[in-house]
């Protein structure tokens, strides 16, 4: 028996909740699990709850300014309880988007290839999307699929106004769903002008009935370009320096299409494989009890073999962090607000998460981009390398003394950096070995070295 249009959709739903669920559990259960990404944003996010939080540090005063922050993140977690934590904001929004880019793409395929098709081309995308990282921890690029769903299911039901508006909402959010939405303006008018003039009457009246005007098109479209450049100069000068500035470079323009576009083809080639294969399976006549079942469920089986064979590719892309090192976050997090820690990249990265507490250089010393924050952290990453390997104990005084470094976290295994808790850990320079792991010690500089 076939399902309702409205069975179809809470059924959509259903299989996005739970596949959505599955992946994100050790993200929603977990105080361990955090995204590489969403590292850089706690800055922001904390100082949101605690003002007080990372007080003269370069790294969060970088990471918190309005050009670093996406305008929707910041109008969410500015929205939301104060007493949440940030990192349980970000845990769930990939479960919130998911479920929302299924509810406007299954609107959209509906409309124009029926309900049947829609719960195929759902199912793919809830089993493809998890294999990608694109709904991390709400980061800017996690908005592409609800925004651009959204648009397909307005230009589907003809809304001039609404592709308009959205079309400019892309733009500012997600300047390259903008891009992409207006490729897909450009093809269909391009169709309706080109196109048309080889089909018949009949299929154009079905066409018409079907697309919106190409009159419409062409307003939409000089409408749409003009103040959506617009915006987006407006982000490039205010919101977010470094996604913008991607696009200036052709290498990344190039890779951010091909993370975009690829899985959304494949997407497409499944569901229509998984539609052909269920046309065939319904078509079966035969006496025998299996084919007959095979028949009756042949939704349920193909949509099970789908989810065995998109299982193995799932992937929460969360950082894996043992008990020790989670217990020195936690032990980090009892400093004063104010201490500066020294430690580790592999530690430095993950401290503010979960300490909240300010670190002489992370990872962000790395990053691509060529500005004063670059240098400063390039000067910073090689002085933690000389602080960690020196045995020129004035060397060592005079770097701690220049960054008024409070506390260092050093590694037990190589030898050069037990040579630093036997220089530390003497009356002469009055530090005191505060805590230690099988892996780790951290150090209290005296404050008067």
């Amino acid at each position: 028996m076939e399902l309702t249009k409205r069975k179809y959709f809470l059924l959509s739903l259903f299989l996005s909740y739970l596949v959505a669920s599955f992946v994100q559990f050790r993200a929603i259960f977990d105080d361990t699990a955090v995204h590489t990404s969403v590292r850089y944003q706690i800055y922001w996010m904390a100082r949101l709850i605690n003002p007080n939080l990372f007080p003269n540090d370069i790294i969060a005063d970088h990471f918190a300014q309005p050009k670093m922050i996406s305008p929707i993140l910041g109008l969410i977690y500015s929205l939301v309880p104060k007493n949440i934590e940030p990192s349980e904001i970000t845990q769930l929004i990939p479960l919130i988007l998911v479920l929302i880019s299924t509810i406007f793409l299954f609107k959209a395929t509906e409309l124009r290839f029926g309900a049947r098709y829609a719960f195929w081309l759902c199912l793919c995308f809830n089993l493809g999307i998890w294999t990608i990282d694109n709904l991390a921890g709400g980061l800017q690029r996690a908005f592409f699929f609800p925004l651009f769903f959204l648009f397909l299911w307005l230009f589907a039901k003809g809304s001039s106004l609404g592709i308009v508006l959205i079309l400019l909402t892309e733009a500012f959010i997600y300047p390259i769903s903008f891009i992409i939405s207006i490729v897909i303006i450009l093809l269909s008018l391009a169709f309706q002008i080109f196109l048309r003039n080889n089909t018949s009457e009949n299929d154009s009246k079905t066409m018409a009935s079907t697309s919106i005007k190409k009159n419409n098109l062409i307003k939409i479209f000089l409408i749409s370009i003009p103040a959506g450049i617009g915006l987006i100069y407006i982000r490039y000068l205010y919101f977010t320096d470094l996604l913008v500035s991607a696009y200036l470079n052709e290498e990344q323009i190039f890779k951010s299409y091909l993370e975009l576009i690829i899985p959304m083809l494949l997407i497409i080639i499944f569901s229509k494989l998984l539609l052909h294969s269920e046309n065939y399976l319904n078509k079966i006549e035969n006496s025998k009890a299996f084919l007959r079942i095979l028949k009756k469920r042949s939704k349920l089986i193909l949509s099970g073999i789908a989810l065995l064979v998109s299982f193995s590719f799932w992937d929460d892309h969360l950082i894996k962090i043992n008990k020790e090192e989670y217990r020195i976050y936690k032990f980090l997090s009892n400093l004063e607000e104010d201490a500066l820690i020294a430690a580790p990249l592999k530690l430095a990265d993950n401290i503010p998460m979960f300490s909240y507490r300010s670190v002489l250089v992370n990872s962000s010393a790395k990053l691509a981009a060529k500005n004063k924050y670059k240098v400063k952290m390039t000067e910073r990453l090689k002085d933690l390398e000389t602080i960690f390997h020196t045995e020129n104990t004035e060397l060592l005084k005079n770097l701690i003394n220049k960054y008024g470094i409070d506390y260092l976290v050093v590694e037990n295994a190589p030898s050069e950096q037990i040579n630093q808790i036997a220089i530390f850990h003497t009356d002469t320079y009055g530090a005191k070995l505060l805590n230690q792991t099988k892996n780790f010690s951290i150090i209290k500089i005296n404050p008067n070295i």
